[in-house]
C-alpha cells in the first residue's frame, strides 16, 4: 500500500521544521539575553521648588526690670560738713552750683567768693564810685553771685532784661574794693541782693565729697 511512506514523510517533514524553529528560537533567546544586559543610564530629575517660610515665632516675654542705680556726684563741703553745692569746675577755685541752682566761684582756702577768670570785678557801676545800682558785664555772669562794695551778694537771674550797652565808671576788684575806672560794654544785666542758705564767706576750709 502507498499510504505507509506519505504517513513517514508527512511526521519527518514536521520534524525538520520544528527543528528550524527551535533554531530561530534559539537565535532569538540570545538577542534577548544581550538585551537583558544593558543597564539603561539614569539621569536627575529636575530640583522640585522651595517650600513658603514658615512663620515667625511669638515674641518672648519681656525680662524683668534691672536695679535702679544710686546716684551720686560729686559736692563741695565747707569745714562744718554741710553740702554747700556740686561740682562743675575744680583747682584752687572751686566752681559749683549750689544747692539752690546759682553758681558760684569760691577760693577753697579761704571760702571767699572769686571774679570770673580772666576778668577782675564784680559789680560795675556806672557812678564813679560804687554808688547806684549793681550791674553785671555780659551774660556770662547771669546766674553768677558777686559782691558789692561793702561785700553784699549779689546775683542777676536768668531772664533778667539786658540794658544794653553802658559806659561804666567803677568796679569792685577780686578784693571787694572799689576801683574807679572807665569800662565800656556792649550788654548790662541789672543784679539783686541774694540771700542763700550758707553765708558769704562760706566756713572754711572747704573740701570735696561724694552725695548722694
Amino acid at each position: 500500500m502507498q499510504i505507509k511512506p506519505l504517513f513517514t514523510l508527512l511526521i519527518a517533514a514536521s520534524l525538520s521544521g520544528c527543528g528550524s524553529f527551535s533554531a530561530d528560537k534559539g537565535e532569538d533567546s540570545s538577542s534577548d539575553a544581550e538585551t537583558a544586559d544593558q543597564v539603561p543610564i539614569s539621569r536627575s530629575g529636575v530640583p522640585g521648588r522651595a517650600g513658603a517660610d514658615g512663620a515667625a515665632g511669638e515674641a518672648g516675654a519681656q525680662g524683668a526690670a534691672g536695679p535702679s542705680a544710686a546716684v551720686v556726684a560729686i559736692g563741695l563741703f565747707d569745714s562744718n560738713d554741710l553740702l554747700l553745692g556740686y561740682k562743675f569746675n575744680d583747682g584752687e577755685t572751686a566752681d559749683v552750683f549750689l544747692v539752690d541752682g546759682t553758681r558760684a566761684l569760691i577760693d577753697m582756702d579761704s571760702g571767699d567768693l572769686q571774679t570770673l577768670s580772666p576778668f577782675n570785678f564784680f559789680c560795675l557801676y556806672e557812678a564813679a564810685d560804687c554808688s547806684g545800682a549793681c550791674l553785671v558785664y555780659d551774660r556770662r555772669w547771669l546766674n553768677l553771685l558777686v559782691l558789692d562794695a561793702n561785700q553784699g551778694v549779689y546775683l542777676a537771674p536768668r531772664g533778667t532784661a539786658n540794658l544794653g550797652a553802658k559806659t561804666m565808671n567803677s568796679y569792685v576788684d577780686e578784693n571787694a574794693v572799689c576801683v574807679a575806672n572807665t569800662i565800656a560794654t556792649t550788654d548790662s544785666y541789672q543784679a539783686q541782693s541774694y540771700s542763700g542758705s550758707a553765708a558769704v564767706p562760706f566756713a572754711a576750709p572747704l573740701y570735696w565729697g561724694l552725695e548722694e
